[in-house]
């Protein structure tokens, strides 16, 4: 027996087909992010939180008891969206980051920016973009 068909005990499916389908399922969760923080962005902006039955008090409201997650991570896929917009990026981009990398970059990311950062979270690991962002950021 190879460490590739090593089986999880909690599951009957060998190691390496259990990663594959987490892969799988990040890269589809990584190819909502841009149509998720667009639509999301509208809803903030126009607060169309307020409208309709059930309606909430705020975003986070919203987000925390309609979406099931909290008003922060709403806000981080609004603002994605908004922010690499802004900077003349598409979706493709973002897929091609995922989700962690382009909340990193949405904080400073620019249309004059954009192409050097986007180049560098493509080389990086999180961590380490992170960490570059910082010293971006002490430095100018």
């Amino acid at each position: 027996m190879t460490n590739n068909s090593i089986v999880n005990t909690r599951s009957d499916l060998p190691a390496v087909q259990l990663k594959e389908q987490a892969l799988a399922l990040v890269k589809q969760i990584n190819s909502s992010v841009w149509e998720l923080g667009k639509i999301l962005s509208v809803i903030l902006a126009d607060q169309l939180y307020l409208v309709g039955v059930p309606n909430y008090a705020t975003f986070d409201d919203f987000c925390q008891d309609y979406l099931q997650f909290s008003g922060r991570k709403g806000q981080f896929y609004a603002t994605i969206f908004t922010s690499f917009f802004a900077a003349g990026l598409d979706s493709n981009t973002v897929n091609k980051l995922g989700s962690s990398k382009s909340r990193l970059l949405a904080r400073v990311i620019k249309p004059e920016n954009a192409e050097s950062l986007v180049e560098k979270a493509e080389q990086l690991s999180y961590r380490q973009l992170e960490e570059a962002i910082k010293l971006d950021r002490k430095a100018g």
